[in-house]
């Protein structure tokens, strides 16, 4: 379901224009990207180490 999910919000950025995009899922981390075990269950804990690895990643690719 989850990967569904990110599939129709991926067709939806690309139809809004947005072509600069990294689609990528975290099995067993919630809606705050923390430890969580179910997205619906999310305490948001601090977000978990991978996820702000690959936002930094991500922005240091684009930054001039």
């Amino acid at each position: 379901m989850r990967s569904f999910c990110a599939l129709r919000l991926m067709v939806r950025v690309v139809a809004a224009g947005n072509t600069d995009h990294t689609p990528k899922l975290y099995p067993g981390l919630g809606h705050s990207l923390g430890p969580a075990k179910d997205i619906t269950l999310d305490n948001f804990a601090p977000t978990a180490r991978g996820p702000m690895d690959d936002m930094a990643a991500w922005l240091r690719a684009r930054a001039h």
